[in-house]
């Protein structure tokens, strides 16, 4: 998920409801397809940053669950995968769900919403993003269009690739324009791979393969300057 999401949240108050696609027979106990688990320790980048005018940088937190959650057929819950090293991903699609907004004067959704976007080329995103908030390409990627974007509410949901058959987790919802009216701004999971493998205690799925990239990655990385104090205006944390 998203680190912003988490300010001043501890673990021990946090649920995770996985498998249900509307809020109401959820609230109202008239589903039956619905998990809850508790959350046991979050976890935040340490490379983190809460920046001018709502920007942030290194924005992926992990939640540690005190039980797995089912992945079978009888269950409405899948998992992604941590995407590999290396793959660009500009000009693809991918798939974002979330309970947010539909526009910037509607309220949050009451059912899970699903929209498939095209990943923007970094250029693009620096262009659409100068003067209201710095866009850090070696940590970020933007995806969405006028009218077909992440809005308030949608922080933290994943980007998922399905190009290889397989679903991807590679980016994660941070922040976007404040009318919700252009592309979204996602952290990319890929960068975050060595502290993610290292604070799950998980092993790298080839270690040949991510051998030399873990070991470059752990390496400093500049993360971007803070955008001067009249870059103003326009940007949003997408509030949970």
């Amino acid at each position: 998920t998203a680190c912003h999401c988490l300010q001043d949240k501890e673990a021990k108050d946090m649920l995770v409801v996985a498998g249900e696609s509307d809020l109401k027979p959820y609230y109202t106990n008239k589903s039956s397809s619905w998990v809850e688990v508790h959350v046991i320790k979050s976890s935040i980048n340490p490379k983190y940053n809460f920046l001018q005018n709502k920007r942030y940088d290194w924005d992926v937190c992990l939640l540690e669950l005190n039980e797995p959650l089912p992945l079978n057929d009888k269950s409405n819950i899948e998992a992604a995968r941590l995407p590999p090293p290396g793959v660009i991903y500009t000009g693809k699609e991918i798939s974002v769900g979330g309970w947010g907004k539909k526009g910037l004067f509607s309220r949050t959704s009451q059912h899970h919403l699903t929209i498939d976007v095209t990943i923007k080329d970094d250029e693009e995103c620096i262009n659409l993003y100068r003067g209201v908030a710095e866009f850090c390409e070696n940590s970020m990627f933007c995806a969405g269009q006028t009218g077909k974007t992440t809005c308030h509410g949608d922080s933290g949901s994943g980007a998922i690739y399905h190009g290889w058959g397989i679903p991807l987790i590679v980016g994660v919802v941070s922040f976007g324009a404040q009318t919700c009216n252009d592309a979204s701004v996602f952290q990319k999971i890929e960068k975050s791979l060595p502290w993610i493998f290292e604070e799950s205690q998980l092993q790298a799925p080839i270690d040949e393969f991510y051998g030399n990239y873990m070991k470059d990655l752990s390496a400093s990385v500049i993360s971007c300057e803070p955008p001067l104090p009249d870059a103003n205006q326009g940007v949003s944390e997408h509030n949970k």
